[in-house]
């Protein structure tokens, strides 16, 4: 909240009043700031003899607990797979379990007391990615596939904390679970493939996103696993492509249906988008093509935007995103390359879908 609009309040309502909207607004709109400000005034009342164990106590969960919710939050508006970007810590006594309870908010995270606080972070992080991130997609996923996620995009929003922060998360997590079950191991290491080529992870979270929309008959059902992992697949083999090789975009199976169109060619759009749009309307639409990505050069992201807006009475338009990615030339050399990619979704797609 800038300082001009903190000054019109005190002149038109007071200073208490002003104090009072302040703290209100903050608590519905940045929270964590509030629990910022509660544990230094713990840190403060602990060095008073009478509130000083109570007080420290408060203390670490509110600086703990207000450090992850802004760190939290701001991975959660970067990757929005997640349905709630908050954590409430519950600290509790060694001979109790770590766990994470969905709640209407925020992530309950239980953590033992006596753990180093960077050891909690670490902690009430993977619990918050393991039951935050595309819980309604989870049920139907083998355990392998589900483990293998939650850790590789915790490992992902770990990346920028110090090394001690990240040797926790290996030493507690990631080398023990790829070391006893090589599925958790091989999906991580397809994630890390196709994500190091730029926006197939991402296609990937949208279509695992999609496919929890809807509703199957039987939770962990095999024939979801069986096509998210034939999904994974298939975009690793897009993903080794070389620039300009042609190959097959379009994955429409039962569960999981979509088709990735990459607008690029010099011959193709140098006068026009119409090419893209027939390709789209006579090609997938006949096929029921569910969600279509639009991927190109950050320079074609004007006729990107245009050819999606040409199928928006079919199709909901995901609002675009910029990447960094990877492209393989012929030479076997690497290209670093900046890509636009926009995502068409179907519309009036049914809520329960049958297994036969």
């Amino acid at each position: 909240m800038s300082s001009e609009i903190v000054t019109a309040l005190i002149s038109s309502f007071g200073v208490l009043a002003a104090g009072i909207i302040v703290c209100v607004v903050l608590l519905l709109y940045a929270p964590e700031k509030i629990e910022k400000w509660a544990s230094l005034l713990a840190k403060w009342l602990s060095k008073i003899r009478v509130f000083s164990s109570a007080a420290h106590r408060r203390y670490v969960k509110f600086d703990l607990q207000g450090r992850l919710n802004e760190f939290l939050k701001r991975k959660a508006r970067q990757n929005p797979f997640f349905a709630v970007d908050r954590v409430r810590l519950e600290y509790v006594e060694p001979d109790i379990d770590r766990q994470a309870f969905l709640q209407k908010d925020a992530v309950l995270v239980r953590i033992r007391r006596h753990d180093p606080r960077d050891l909690n972070f670490v902690f009430a992080t993977h619990l918050w990615v393991s039951t935050a991130l595309l819980h309604t997609i989870k049920r139907y996923l083998a355990p392998t596939q589900r483990e293998s996620l939650d850790l590789y995009v915790t490992s992902k929003i770990l990346e920028e904390q110090k090394p001690h922060i990240r040797g926790y998360f290996l030493d507690h997590y990631l080398h023990n679970r790829v070391a006893e079950n090589t599925k958790v191991r091989d999906y991580y290491s397809t994630y890390v493939h196709i994500d190091e080529r730029g926006l197939f992870f991402a296609v990937y979270m949208q279509e695992l996103e999609a496919i929890g929309s809807h509703v199957f008959g039987k939770p962990q059902s095999q024939a979801v696993a069986k096509e998210v992992k034939d999904m994974l697949e298939f975009l690793s083999r897009i993903a080794d492509r070389e620039l300009g090789e042609e190959s097959d975009l379009e994955f429409n199976h039962k569960v999981s249906s979509f088709a990735i169109v990459i607008v690029g060619k010099k011959e193709k759009i140098e006068y026009s988008i119409e090419p893209y749009v027939t390709f789209i309307q006579n090609g997938l639409l006949p096929k029921g093509i569910v969600n279509i990505h639009l991927l190109g050069a950050l320079q074609r992201k004007t006729l990107i935007d245009q050819i999606s807006y040409r199928f928006t009475d079919q199709y909901d338009r995901v609002p675009g995103r910029i990447d960094k990615i990877r492209l393989r030339l012929a030479s076997q050399n690497w290209r670093e390359h900046t890509q636009y990619s926009v995502l068409l979704r179907k519309k009036n797609l049914p809520f329960m879908v049958r297994e036969d």
